[in-house]
């Protein structure tokens, strides 16, 4: 197999185009001009020679994804990225290098693609490690903190889903049975890629769930939290109520007895200490403080 930055038509040619290709440029290496790409949602067009596949790939969550088209024909393959692209640049490097025996074109197809799958693998394996961690540390004290985490996690994955989900439909178009480009034989490598993609879709809707339950496990703990903490002012100030009510009684400007005791502040004391413990026994045993 050919391997060439210049488009030009051999058997077994694979082009790699970093920028812009033109349909001429296309025509020469696939031999018909397909449209070129336009817009940056993943789709694959077939054509009477070629089929072209638009991917958005990524290898983390919080990375916008890069664009990359790969043009397949029955002896011709060229892929185009506008900026780096680490997933063709490995399996060039491969070849390049004698790692990888001689293939059709199509076979490298599949490694471009399966290198794809790696990133998306990677970046999906990040976002569920943080959904992890952020099961950990959801009865942490510094409570804020783990919310924001965990908006940021779900946020990612909304993301990695907007590239999944139309990626799981490429892929299985791929893997069908009367799809031209790709023989027979050769046909269960695309199908485990469109069951690895579909795994990694279904972990993303695993985490989105994970971190909606997250948020109604954090809110739940903050009603519990914040019941605690009325709970216990209440009992506080209840325990206050008899001295309040005493002192409030004899704080009065008019002429009290009690005035004239000389027990009278003694059993003002008395009063209150009695009227406050069987308070907290009645409290106690009806288990209110529990």
């Amino acid at each position: 197999m050919l391997i060439t930055r210049e488009a030009r038509p051999a058997d077994q040619v694979w082009w790699d185009c970093r920028g812009q290709a033109t349909r001429q440029e296309l025509g020469k290496v696939l031999g018909e001009a397909p449209p070129a790409a336009d817009g940056r949602r993943p789709r694959l067009g077939v054509y009477s020679g070629s089929v072209r596949l638009l991917l958005d790939v990524t290898a983390a969550p919080e990375a916008p994804p890069r664009p990359l088209s790969l043009y397949l024909g029955r002896d011709a393959m060229a892929t185009v990225h506008p900026g780096p692209a680490p997933e063709v640049e490995a399996i060039i490097a491969d070849y390049q290098a004698g790692e990888l025996d001689e293939e059709p074109v199509h076979m490298a197809a599949y490694r471009v693609l399966a290198k794809v799958v790696q990133g998306y693998t990677e970046a999906v394996d990040s976002v569920i490690d943080a959904a992890e961690a952020i099961d950990e540390r959801l009865l942490d004290h510094r409570r804020r903190r783990v919310l924001d985490r965990v908006v940021a996690v779900r946020r990612d994955a909304l993301r990695m889903r907007r590239i999944l989900a139309p990626a799981v439909d490429l892929f299985g178009l791929l893997d069908g049975e009367d799809f031209p480009f790709i023989p027979k034989e050769h046909r269960a490598y695309f199908e485990d890629l469109h069951e690895q993609v579909r795994s990694l879709l279904d972990d993303v809707e695993g985490v989105r769930a994970d971190m909606a339950e997250a948020v109604e496990a954090f809110t739940s703990v903050q009603s519990i939290e914040m019941n605690r903490v009325m709970k216990l002012l209440t009992f506080v100030s209840v325990i206050f109520l008899p001295g309040t009510l005493i002192a409030s009684i004899y704080g009065m400007n008019f002429h009290i007895p009690e005035y004239n005791w000389p027990w009278g502040y003694a059993w003002a004391l008395g009063l209150t200490a009695l009227l406050t413990v069987v308070l907290v026994s009645y409290i106690r045993s009806h288990n209110w403080m529990d």
